[in-house]
Formats: structure tokens, sequence, C-alpha cells
């Protein structure tokens, strides 16, 4: 900072930084900075005001260069730039995130039914009512990994666009679209730790899709396959997100 301010028990004035030999400054600073204010103090008497401090640090005026906004709550684009060749939906997508931390917060386990079909494995009835119940869950399940294979091939995209632009003042809207995406990755993942009755719905899914009759399933066996893989991860959008962007890195 420029001005600091010093200050002993019974008096106080700004000190301009530039006017302090720097010789002075490494052997005596406290006595450097209270001569400099016009104050008789020894060290125990002279203090420097953290407060102040900080708010000179950023109370001058900003170079042209840095004067962008960057509002995090702001609308992200649309879409972004035609002149990059991506056509993503970044709005759908950011929705689509909101949706998924909704549901993952209120997801409700049925392990109840899925209990009831394991010590039932042969009746047609029970394992028909297991599968309905689990339902609503599964077909969440898959909205979550299609949601992870989207944003596998957002997210390198948006990198590599604010990449080519140099700095994130250039599209801000992109720069904000991005935190809000890595931000719902972490919220995601750190929820599913927490909820054991996920891979243990989709596990009795498995168990019973095949040993029910008049319901409609929302995976089929290869579909559930390759699911159960993604929900099989502790931290599924981590995981497949680091693996889009190890690709990239080998591209």
């Amino acid at each position: 900072p420029r001005w600091v301010r010093v200050a002993s028990r019974s008096a106080g004035r700004p000190v301009d930084l530039r006017a302090l030999t720097p010789s002075c400054l490494e052997s005596r600073p406290e006595v450097c900075l209270a001569r400099a204010a016009g104050l008789r103090a020894g060290r125990a008497d002279l203090c420097l005001h953290p407060g102040s401090v900080m708010g000179q640090m950023f109370s001058g005026p900003t170079p042209p260069s840095y004067r962008f906004t960057l509002d995090f709550e702001a609308e992200p684009a649309a879409s972004m730039s035609p002149a990059t060749g991506d056509d993503i939906n970044l709005k759908a997508l950011l929705a689509r995130t909101k949706d998924a931390l909704i549901q993952i917060q209120g997801y409700k386990s049925c392990q109840v039914a899925v209990k009831k079909a394991i010590e039932a494995p042969k009746d047609v009835q029970i394992n028909t009512d297991a599968a309905a119940a689990l339902q609503d869950n599964i077909t969440a399940v898959k909205s979550w990994y299609d949601l992870a294979e989207d944003m596998a091939v957002a997210l390198p995209q948006v990198v590599a666009n604010i990449s080519r632009q140099g700095a994130i003042t250039t599209s801000p809207e992109l720069a904000a679209a991005l935190a809000q995406l890595v931000a719902f990755m972490y919220r995601f993942d750190q929820a599913k730790l927490y909820e054991s009755g996920i891979q243990n719905d989709f596990s009795g899914y498995r168990r019973v899709m095949n040993k029910c009759s008049g319901v409609a399933l929302p995976l089929d066996e290869s579909a559930a396959s390759v699911v159960s893989m993604f929900v099989a991860q502790p931290g599924p959008f981590a995981h497949r997100l680091g693996v889009a962007f190890q690709a990239l890195g080998a591209d």
C-alpha cells in the first residue's frame, strides 16, 4: 500500500510510504514510521492498523485494464459464441444442474421395498412392486448420468473458449457459468457421498428388473450396466469430468 496509518496511544496520522527510505525501514521500521508520523513512540506503543492497511490497498483508483464486472448470480450466456464453433446451451445446462441438486438433496431411498424383493426373489408381485417403487429414483439417476455426459462435453469447451480469449474479463458470463458448473460438481458429489441409498437402490433395481411384470423400466439391462459404473463412483461428476479433461490433454 502507498499509505498506512501509524498511531500511538495519543495520536496518529497517515504516512506516505514512498517518502521512507528502504534502509530505514529494514533496520528500524518502528522508529522510522514513528518519526515520519511525527510521533515519539517505542515499539510497544506503536502499531499499524491492519484495517487501515487493507483499506488503503483497495481504495486507490482501478487501472482501466482491470475494470470489469463479474456477477456470479447473473444469467449466463444462452450459448457460447458462434465464432468458436461450439453450440452448447449453457443456460439449459445450468438449469439441469439446479434440478439435479434438488433431486439429490430430497432423495428418499426405497430400501423397504428392495429388502422385501431380496427376501422373496421368486415372487413376481413383490418384485414388480419394488420395481414400481424404484421407478422415480432410477429415472433421476439416469438424468444425472445424462447430465454428467453433457457436462463432460461442455466444460472442456468452456475452458478452451476462455483460454482462447486470454482472460476471464473478455467473457465474464462464461467465467460465471464455469464457476457454477464446478460448484455444482462439488455440491452434488458431496451430497451423493452421504446418501448410500442411491447405490443400494440401483443395486436393488438391477435385482428386480428381470423379475417384474407390467412396469415400464427406465433402463434396460445394457443401459443399467453403464449407469451402474457412474453410480459406483464416490464422486461421480468429478470422476467423469476428470476423465474428460484427461482425454482433452491426451489430444
